[in-house]
């Protein structure tokens, strides 16, 4: 039982470490802490994945590429995500498939994994790209999925390059973003 705990323990270091840390990004101050709890409950594991999916797969969809200026996604990033997705699925396998044995070397090699994604996350946490994955985690998906959304990345007058995804005008006949020749957006 102990390994299986062992499992499920180092994905949700990883989950609370990127939730945290996004919460943060995304609403600051010391005054604003019940505010970031709040925020941090709406984080979906399913979405998350899919997100940390398509950076550990270097395949971004065309939402958070602005936020990379133009640059290759670091390796820590993408290490980051992969060990995201291969850690929640092990620990879908701890929690729900009791039919699944765990060995102490396989729980230490899960658990050490975790420990590698810290390390990468460390030498990344501060770089524009980590602020593209972590805004990503809630929200990409959503953007890519609604019509409604464009997606449009601007600097903020901060100059992080961090900024919110601003709602399309819907203009009868032209998709989302009023832009030509793409898909009608639904009125």
């Amino acid at each position: 039982m102990s390994l299986r705990r062992s499992v499920s323990t180092a994905y949700y270091a990883l989950f609370h470490l990127l939730v945290d840390a996004a919460a943060g990004r995304l609403v600051s101050g010391t005054d604003r802490q019940p505010l970031r709890n709040c925020l941090t409950r709406a984080f979906d594991h399913g979405v998350m994945k899919r997100v940390a999916r398509q950076f550990a797969e270097r395949n971004l969809s065309p939402r958070p590429s602005p936020g990379l200026n133009g640059m290759a996604l670091q390796d820590q990033i993408v290490r980051v995500a992969a060990a995201f997705v291969d850690l929640q699925q092990h620990r879908h396998d701890a929690d729900y498939n009791l039919g699944r044995q765990f060995t102490r070397v396989e729980a230490l090699n899960i658990v050490s994994a975790a420990e590698r994604a810290f390390v990468d996350w460390r030498a990344v946490r501060n770089s524009a790209q980590a602020d593209t994955f972590l805004v990503g985690l809630p929200t990409f998906e959503r953007c890519v999925s609604e019509e409604s959304w464009t997606g449009v990345w601007a600097t903020n007058t901060r100059g992080s390059g961090l900024s919110c995804f601003a709602p399309s005008p819907r203009v009868p006949g032209l998709g989302p973003g009023g832009a030509a020749g793409s898909a009608p957006s639904r009125a």
